[in-house]
């Protein structure tokens, strides 16, 4: 009954005090199982007091509004709740008339369903809180069963900072289980309305064997939206650096600039640094800028501080273009290099690279009429100062392709001519510009047959292949051959040399078989073989690949698979001596708990002359599950002509409720041994990385690294500064 009444206690509310509190806009609700209202224009409801402004939903045991002081009262607080970020709880609350300002005691706020907060005394000021006195808790933790959450701080007092858009507090204990742990004077945390705030990030502990036990603490300095710059010293007992990092963004791109200088007793007295720029641009017009640049002025810094290698130094400057419709496609770039890691006589390359593509529109012959012409060109400044053009080439072609069927055969038709220009300076030592003539014509027949039984299904597609190829004029020098070999990309492909300035002579025969199987219930089986004649060619490989001349190779490949569970795939190349050239078998077969793959490797002597007797290998990796949580793993290549293992690996994985361990040991040849061991805590509220690294040392390195990295977050609250007193 008391409920029922009270909109017709809410109506008389409006009609006596229309004027301060709960004006029509926006619309305000109240509810309680009583209210009254005083002689002197004082409204007091009590039992149940529900109050919805807005967004804004207040429930409380009690609520005194006063027209004469412009105030609202609340006792026992259940529920307040902002609209947007903010919920609490508290013993009283006063607030202004348009509930934008306020006081709250013995209040337990909650933040962005995040934070937690609990003190004795909070202001409001412009709808938000404006400061903080004896904060009891702030945590991002839940409760453990002791009614403890893991961490959380304690402080005397808390300023809100609109300017700088952060909080600042004092007099700061962090505490671990309730047990305090560490004190800082002044601590500042971004405010939760915002992504970006200046101060301190979680700092890093670094134990290394050449560098000493240090610690990382990195400045976070956000200059407006679109740029930000980071700073982070790093000081042990062995060194001291500062590291550094500006990014910004702009409407057409980006550029990021990082770098170190360092100060160690490694080279004591000499201070070693490095930087490196990048930067990627759309320009206007389809044009694309990617720069890149580096200095390091000590060899070994990088590997002494893990820093990356040199090569990522290079300098680079690419300007391209890329411009693709239905009949046309255009692709161009401009390339600038200055070689970090070269120590020959190379010091500056320029290079041009463009293809263009155009499909011609003919009515005279049927089929597809391309043109095309493809180029590039480069110029070398060595390290004297003397200018060098390395080689060059362009080709114009022009192509054309034509498909039909003829019954149950599929005929495919292919011509091209193209022009190719070299200039072969690299093992030719000459400028001279050599002009090279290649032209072919192919047809390809295929027949498919298809049979279908009750969960069978086969194809069965036969392929023959007759082309006639010619090449007029060769280059001085050999740097534009191909490493071409026999392959199911080239054996029906009316040209099987890849190389510019090489070619079959004369006709070739290719003549293959296609078997495909679907068996039903995931299983397949496919099944290729293939053969390929050549009369003639411009250039003869000293080793056998495939592509001798009149000699049949047969060329070979096969995989089985059902569904994801088990797969098994193999190809060889077998000369005409019935030998095999190069073989690669592999097998993978999965389970619910394990994972096994093998991988056999066979590369003859005959296919590769720079093997001394030839290369084979076998490599296998397992991984198991042996319990939900625990998982290892182990892999190994052994060279069965050394009888010896050429790498061997194990690791494991333990999650062990909120933590997870792994491990990882490899034994290289040589005995190299590379270690790592790392432990990750995740939850709700805290991120805790431990990680340790044994790894070999690398040419130009110091010594061998031992590494011992250690980050603590404390989430959200993962940007925060300790600076110091203002």
């Amino acid at each position: 009954m008391k409920r029922e009444a009270s909109t017709l206690i809410t109506l008389f509310f409006f009609i006596l005090i229309p004027f301060f509190l709960f004006a029509a806009d926006p619309e305000t609700q109240i509810s309680a199982d009583q209210i009254t209202v005083k002689p002197d224009n004082v409204l007091i409801a009590t039992g149940n007091v529900l109050v919805r402004r807005g967004d804004i939903f207040i429930k409380a045991e009690a609520m005194r509004v006063s027209e004469k002081n412009g105030e609202i009262k609340f006792d026992k607080v259940k529920e307040f709740f902002d609209g947007k970020l903010m919920r609490f709880e508290a013993e009283t609350a006063e607030f202004s008339s348009d509930l934008s300002e306020g006081i709250i005691s013995a209040a337990n706020i909650l933040i962005d369903e995040t934070i937690k907060l609990r003190a004795d005394n909070i202001e409001f000021k412009n709808n938000t809180i404006d400061s903080i006195n004896n904060i009891d808790r702030i945590t991002t933790c839940e409760e453990c069963d002791d009614g403890m959450p893991l961490w959380h701080f304690t402080a005397k007092s808390a300023i809100n900072d609109p300017e700088n858009r952060n909080i600042k507090y004092r007099d700061v204990t962090l505490r671990v289980k309730g047990l305090p742990v560490a004190y800082i004077p002044y601590l500042r945390l971004p405010n939760p309305k915002v992504d970006r705030a200046r101060g301190f990030l979680i700092p890093g502990l670094i134990i290394s064997s050449n560098l000493g036990i240090g610690v990382k603490l990195p400045y976070f300095i956000p200059v407006g939206d679109s740029w930000d710059v980071l700073v982070t010293p790093f000081i042990s007992s062995k060194t001291k650096t500062l590291e550094y990092r500006y990014r910004r963004k702009f409407s057409i791109g980006d550029i990021t600039f990082k770098g170190a200088v360092s100060n160690d007793e490694i080279h004591d007295g000499i201070h070693r640094y490095f930087y490196k720029m990048t930067g990627n641009f759309k320009l206007g017009y389809g044009l694309n800028l990617k720069m890149k640049a580096g200095y390091v002025n000590n060899d070994a810094y990088l590997d002494d501080y893990s820093y990356g290698s040199k090569g990522d130094l290079d300098n680079e400057i690419s300007l391209s273009k890329n411009l693709v419709d239905k009949s046309r496609n255009l692709n161009g770039e401009l390339n600038f290099v200055r070689n970090q890691t070269d120590h020959g006589s190379r010091n500056e390359y320029y290079s041009l690279i463009a293809s263009y593509t155009k499909l011609i529109d003919e009515q005279f012959l049927p089929g597809t009429l391309v043109f095309d012409v493809i180029g590039n060109s480069a110029l070398n400044i060595e390290q004297n100062n003397q200018v060098k053009r390395p080689p060059s080439s362009v080709v114009i072609g022009l192509g054309h392709t034509n498909s039909r069927h003829l019954g149950p055969l599929q005929i495919a038709d292919q011509s091209y001519a193209r022009l190719n220009s070299f200039v072969n300076s690299e093992d030719a030592d000459s400028f001279k510009e050599d002009f090279v003539l290649q032209y072919g014509i192919s047809t390809k027949i295929s027949a498919p047959f298809i049979k279908t039984k009750v969960n069978l299904q086969t194809v069965l597609s036969p392929k023959f292949v007759i082309s006639y190829n010619g090449q007029e004029d060769r280059t001085k020098g050999d740097f534009f051959i191909g490493a071409d070999e026999l392959s199911f990309g080239t054996i029906y492909s009316s040209k099987k040399f890849s190389s510019l300035s090489e070619s079959e002579l004369g006709f070739s025969f290719s003549a293959g078989l296609d078997y495909m199987a679907d068996l039903g219930n995931g299983r397949k089986f496919d099944l290729s073989l293939g053969t390929l004649w050549l009369e003639n060619a411009t250039y003869d490989y000293s080793y056998k690949n495939g592509l001798e001349q009149k000699r049949f190779n047969l060329l070979t490949s096969f995989e089985y698979k059902e569904n994801d569970n088990f797969s098994m795939l193999g190809k060889a190349l077998i000369s005409n001596e019935v030998e095999i050239l190069n073989g690669n078998l592999k097998s993978e077969f999965n389970s619910k708990n394990y994972q096994i793959s093998g991988q056999y490797e066979y590369i003859s002597d005959q296919y590769d002359s720079r093997l001394d007797g030839g290369l084979e290998n076998v490599e296998i990796f397992a991984a198991y599950d042996l319990t939900k949580n625990l998982n290892v793993n182990t892999s190994s290549r052994y060279d069965l002509n050394q009888t010896s293992f050429a790498k061997s690996a194990f690791g494991f994985g333990w999650a062990w409720e909120r933590w997870d361990f792994n491990f990882e040991q490899s034994l290289l040849e040589g005995g190299n041994e590379k270690t790592g061991i790392s432990a990750v805590y995740n939850d709700e509220c805290t991120r805790v990385s431990i990680s340790l690294k044994n790894t070999f040392s690398n040419l130009g390195s110091s010594k061998d690294i031992k590494l011992l990295a250690v980050t603590i977050q404390l989430k959200p609250l993962a940007s925060l500064s300790v600076p110091g007193f203002p």
